[in-house]
């Protein structure tokens, strides 16, 4: 099992049971596959036991303000962080950057695929179906 397979498998551990929010964060996270490989992505996960982690969301809003990455890779990860219930408490010269408007603009067919399933699942929970 490669870092990003044991990555993904330690955040929907902790993220089971977690409001419908978090969760739906989680799952975006690891079915767009880009932030569980980075070793950057490394500081935001807070180990809870064996095989378990979860996501310190105001680390990730940091890490979505610093991270060398492309607009797609940041759009997800501050979409993520808007799910969880994180944005920056004062974003000064970043405003613009986490509105949905901003996020939603770089995403191509797949992410925005994607980022509609995380929103369907912060709304309304699992349905069958979906993301992982």
């Amino acid at each position: 099992m490669g870092r990003g397979e044991r990555v993904s498998s330690a955040l929907l551990a902790g993220a089971a049971g977690a409001d419908w929010g978090r969760e739906s964060a989680v799952r975006l996270l690891v079915a767009h596959g880009s932030w569980t490989v980075r070793a950057d992505f490394g500081r935001v996960l807070v180990p809870e036991g064996p095989g378990v982690c979860r996501v310190a969301w105001d680390r990730a809003v940091a890490l979505a303000g610093s991270a060398p990455a492309s607009s797609s890779e940041l759009a997800v990860l501050r979409l993520a962080c808007h799910l969880a219930g994180a944005v920056p408490q004062d974003p000064g010269e970043e405003a613009g950057a986490w509105s949905l408007r901003r996020i939603l603009s770089p995403l191509g067919w797949a992410n925005s695929a994607l980022a509609l399933e995380a929103v369907r699942f912060a709304a309304v929970g699992p349905v069958g179906g979906g993301l992982p």
